[in-house]
């Protein structure tokens, strides 16, 4: 057994790491530029401001430390008190993060998160980049295909809180397995079980994607073998990997659905989530030299969802495949075309759209999206701007291949290598990202210190949701939290709906009912206008002698119930 472990190591490392070390380290590096600010510290910095991020982190610490203690992962029995926290209530990675857990056990949940962004772009160029590589011959066409894929600038705005939507390394290992098996009369065994593990991997990434890359690749088969004898005889073998595949992926979030916490959307209410025709030829508002005349030339209420730059360059070398390499691609024209053509119209959304403002606003023309969210599962999803990636994904590669051909037929392919290259680099810089300092708060510290680990609460409710998440790493207090906004536990809910009378003496009554330890005040909220004034707070809770103030931190004011 220990031989043949051996002798696969060594064939991996002559086939791939020997042969690609240039192209990885090329990626290596494209992957650190991607997330550069998190370097000065990557045990401390995350990419964006304070939000979603921190919801991760906590995410990726929970689930590693779950693993390490043999519990399930999946679920985190000391939040949402008194009940337990189903992770899955919000589209995990989960892959990464357990195939991390290690690194984030000995290191950091900040850390152990980070990781995962600079794998997921890793993984995503060097992907295009075997494909291609292997479809032209071409190491220079795969590391355009690569490097196009990597630095999307939706890649760069989602680094900002949505681990999910940069985890898109399996999909080129998807559509190239399901392209490799429609290339022969019988696809073969390994290649339907290549699909169904790819597949599940994409759903163990996101369910977005898993979504996209089952519809998509409908579509792909419907183009590529538009032949009903085919999948009588052989083409079935395709479906059931797919389906297979798909069952697998969506199964982890089915168990979830026992909590009664998904809660579907309504179609009107994700108008405002369609993309704009002008989205798709905007550059990022991050862009290091021209992002700060597209932010006022064309400015974006919701710009992360909308940066959805298709990127010029590569267009123009899409353009110059199509044009030079039409025997190379052969049917692949129509069938890749198609895929992305799908993929924008889903992107455009319920309907029309130009700068986040629908163009008929009263009687609008709906677009399939709208009749989409009509399907269960499908209602779960909100923003159809995501589909982007699909023809992203084509498009990176049709330019690997077009800039393959252009160094293939010039006299001075040196140059062009170098011109290509730089060009795409330029019209792709990441540009001028944000980075957030975080460690456990103060007021965490404070309950870590508290021996008792008894029930906590943050007041108002939900405003401190994903920082009390994190901080719960460090403390073990039970706390009432949620994992989404639209997907809230029902013991949540009930907590929540309490509490909105607060600090009325029967919500205080509540609390000592449900065994509540510690009531934690924030001083920034309770303004008067969001919520009661401090001052009006702390003389109702003074008024129950079963309280006392026990600390008074900077951004809290903590109380305790005399006994537990």
């Amino acid at each position: 057994m220990l031989l043949s472990c051996q002798k696969i190591s060594v064939q991996f490392f002559k086939t791939y790491l020997r042969r690609d070390w240039a192209a990885l380290a090329i990626f290596c590096l494209a992957a650190v530029w991607s997330i550069y600010p998190i370097w000065q510290a990557p045990h401390r910095y995350l990419i964006g401001w304070p939000g979603d991020n921190i919801q991760y982190a906590y995410m990726t610490g929970q689930m590693a430390e779950a693993l390490f203690k043999g519990q399930n992962p999946f679920v985190d029995t000391q939040l949402n008190y008194p009940d337990q926290l189903g992770l899955l209530t919000s589209e995990t990675p989960f892959w990464g993060i357990l195939l991390l857990a290690p690194l984030t056990q000995l290191t950091n949940p900040v850390l152990g998160y980070n990781a995962i962004l600079f794998l997921c772009g890793l993984l995503s160029g060097y992907f295009c980049y075997l494909w291609i590589t292997r479809l032209t011959g071409s190491r220079f066409g795969g590391i355009i295909a690569g490097l196009a894929f990597l630095l999307l600038p939706y890649r760069i705005v989602h680094s900002y809180g949505h681990p999910n939507l940069i985890s898109t390394q399996f999909m080129p290992l998807f559509f190239w397995g399901l392209d490799v098996s429609l290339q022969s009369a019988a696809p073969a065994r390994r290649n339907i079980v290549f699909l169904a593990a790819s597949l599940f991997l994409i759903g163990a990434s996101s369910q977005y994607y898993l979504a996209m890359c089952s519809s998509g690749s409908l579509l792909y088969l419907l183009l590529a073998r538009p032949n009903l004898k085919y999948w009588l005889h052989q083409g079935w073998k395709i479906l059931v990997g797919i389906a297979v595949g798909a069952f697998l992926g969506v199964l982890p979030y089915l168990f979830e659905t026992r909590e009664a916490a998904y809660q579907p959307y309504n179609p009107v209410e994700t108008r405002v989530w369609s993309a704009s025709l002008l989205d798709f030829f905007a550059p990022s508002r991050l862009h290091p030299l021209w992002g700060a005349w597209i932010e006022n030339a064309y400015p974006r209420p919701t710009w992360i969802e909308h940066t959805l730059y298709l990127g010029v360059v590569c267009l123009v070398l899409a353009g110059v495949a199509l044009i030079g390499k039409r025997n190379l691609l052969k049917n692949r024209t129509w069938v890749w075309g198609g895929v992305i053509l799908f993929g924008l119209l889903i992107a455009l959304g319920t309907d029309l759209h130009w700068n986040g403002q629908p163009l008929q606003a009263e009687n609008p023309f709906w677009l399939p999206a709208y009749y989409l969210q009509f399907f269960p599962g499908i209602n779960l999803m909100r923003v159809w701007s995501r589909f982007v990636i699909l023809p992203m994904l084509f498009i990176a590669l049709l330019a690997g291949i077009g800039a393959s051909w252009l160094q293939q037929r010039s006299r001075h392919p040196k140059l062009v290598m170098l011109v290509c290259t730089g060009l795409l680099l330029l019209d792709f810089a990441p540009g001028r990202i944000e980075a957030t300092y975080w460690t456990p708060r103060e007021v965490d510290f404070w309950l870590a210190a508290q021996a008792d680990q008894q029930a906590a609460i943050f007041l108002p409710i939900g405003v401190d949701n994903y920082a009390a998440m994190y901080g719960s790493l460090f403390h073990n207090h039970p706390l009432p939290v949620y994992n989404h906004p639209q997907h809230l536990p029902p013991a949540y809910r009930q907590i929540a709906a309490a509490m909105q009378t607060f600090p009325a003496p029967e919500t205080i009554q509540t609390l000592r009912d449900l065994h509540y330890r510690y009531i934690i005040l924030s001083k920034v909220f309770f303004d008067g206008t969001r919520a009661p004034a401090l001052e009006t707070v702390q003389a109702a809770l003074e008024k129950n002698s079963d309280l006392a103030q026990k600390a008074d931190l900077s951004e809290y004011v903590i109380y305790s119930f005399s006994s537990p």
